[in-house]
């Protein structure tokens, strides 16, 4: 079945004169000045990824166990820049959407591997949470030497995602998560001590 962008690609295409130059093809329609193209292996469009999706929901699923067992013990209230706030907000947002909105590149199957040991890891610090009674240090406390397990394992899984699933739209998307994550992150694990 074809997508409205993928019969919309087709009929450029159709009216293309294109020529490779490296690594990018540079184009003219006809109708309008030359513009370069990505590489073929790239996801230059929108559709539907069931990987994606998956990934998304595997990865942000669990933050959904704050609603049903809050912390028993206060998270400090520790003043986050605004910049940091937003791109926290934000990198969230994106890798909500954006793996399950791209069509995946090439995909390549061994970078599951690392994605899935993200997910698992990050899966046991969840379990470490609510096994400790829920005190809200534990969603900050260091694993072996990573200061922020909490926050980086996400950051992990997407950007593993994104070499598995060969989309660079969800790096990019990883990228904002952890301007913004880690950092807020550590300013608050800081106050726990």
């Amino acid at each position: 079945m074809r997508t409205a962008a993928g019969i919309v690609r087709i009929a450029v295409r159709s009216h293309e004169k294109c020529s490779a130059t490296g690594a990018a093809r540079t184009c003219m329609t006809g109708l309008s000045t030359p513009f370069v193209r990505a590489p073929d292996r790239y996801p230059s469009s929108v559709g539907f990824s069931p990987l994606g999706l998956v990934v998304s929901l595997a990865v942000l699923a669990p933050n959904l166990l704050l609603v049903a067992f809050p912390p028993r013990t206060a998270i400090s209230r520790v003043r986050i820049p605004l910049l940091l706030t937003v791109l926290e907000r934000g990198g969230q947002a994106l890798c909500l959407v954006v793996p399950a909105i791209t069509e995946p590149g090439e995909t390549r199957w061994w970078w599951a591997v690392p994605v899935a040991a993200a997910v698992s890891t990050y899966y046991a610090l969840w379990g470490r949470y609510l096994m400790t009674g829920r005190i809200a240090s534990a969603l900050y406390r260091p694993l072996w030497r990573v200061p922020v397990p909490m926050a980086i394992l996400p950051v992990v899984a997407f950007a593993a995602a994104a070499a598995w699933l060969g989309n660079g739209w969800i790096a990019l998307a990883a990228l904002v998560l952890a301007a913004g994550h880690i950092p807020a992150s550590v300013l608050i694990a800081r106050e726990f001590g």
